[in-house]
């Protein structure tokens, strides 16, 4: 693939995310929903690529829609592509710019979250592999290990997801990606509408004791702005742009911390190769799989 496609398909991704945005700000119904601009540019994407557009292509007799819709295979390919390399950027980014707790804040803080977090994700195992032992398997012949899904989409969302593709990959049930970022999608779109209705209804009967009237939110808070009496503190600079461009740090301290990611993995590969993963290591011959490695 050329990098002309690659660049393209970026370029044309960042338009779509625009177009989202610009939906949320001017369409009323969508700004109740509270939707982010992201899944709406991601619907807008569905409807330009071949699972909407591109199937319209045959009946109506042109051809030229049936490659992929609006988009061409080529910037399909790579949108396919980089959810699994930009969940790296999600979790290198997570503590940029924030100060490192004490360890007994961090009990504190981690320890209610860790119990709920542990529960709500057992949970969801249950429900889903049961599911896939008595609904999915005698019904549709689908294999019960599908039922973790659930878990993974709802509670890890789209950046597990993604991220779990090569581990999908290697257990031979590729298509388990794109159904887990489907459910994501559906999760969260569906948990947004359900939960909105949810708190009008809660609202509108006196149910609520914070919200006490439905147009509590400003028409910039709807919209997803900042109104023009709003103050917002945007950080300071501390690299003068004449030595080096402010995007072009930012990016790069992003890349370090990926870097630095990848270093700690690979740490972690060679000690678990060290201990179990030698030849004839009976942990081996089990074919033991850690760390994205099968030995």
């Amino acid at each position: 693939m050329s990098p002309e496609v690659v660049g393209f398909a970026i370029v044309l991704l960042a338009a779509v995310m625009l177009l989202g945005k610009y939906v949320r700000v001017k369409v009323s119904f969508i700004q109740k929903l509270l939707l982010p601009s992201a899944i709406i540019a991601g619907f807008i994407g569905l409807l330009l690529g071949p699972q909407v557009i591109g199937r319209l292509g045959e009946p109506l007799g042109w051809a030229w829609l049936e490659d992929g819709g609006l988009l061409t295979s080529g910037i399909v390919e790579v949108w396919a592509e980089l959810p699994g390399l930009l969940i790296s950027v999600v979790f290198a980014t997570l503590f940029l710019g924030s100060r490192i707790p004490s360890p007994v804040r961090v009990a504190k803080l981690v320890g209610p979250q860790l119990s709920i977090g542990v529960a709500y994700g057992s949970g969801q195992y249950v429900v889903g592999i049961v599911l896939g032992l008595l609904v999915l398997s005698p019904l549709l012949g689908v294999d019960p290990v599908f039922g973790a899904l659930i878990e993974i989409a709802f509670e890890g969302g789209h950046g597990t997801a993604a991220g779990m593709q090569p581990a999908f990959e290697d257990m031979g049930m590729p298509e388990a990606t794109d159904l887990a970022l489907a459910i994501a999608t559906v999760g969260l779109v569906f948990g947004i509408v359900i939960g909105i209705s949810v708190i009008n209804w809660g609202v509108r009967t006196g149910r609520t004791r914070v919200i006490k009237s439905i147009s509590q939110q400003s028409k910039a808070e709807l919209r997803g702005l900042y109104s023009d009496d709003e103050r917002v503190s945007t950080g300071r600079m501390t690299s003068r742009p004449g030595s080096i461009e402010p995007l072009t740090l930012h990016v790069a301290v992003v890349g370090l911390a990926i870097i630095i990611g990848w270093l700690i993995l690979e740490g972690l590969v060679w000690v678990e190769d060290q201990l179990w993963g030698q030849p004839g290591s009976p942990w081996s011959e089990e074919g033991l799989t850690l760390l994205g490695y099968v030995y």
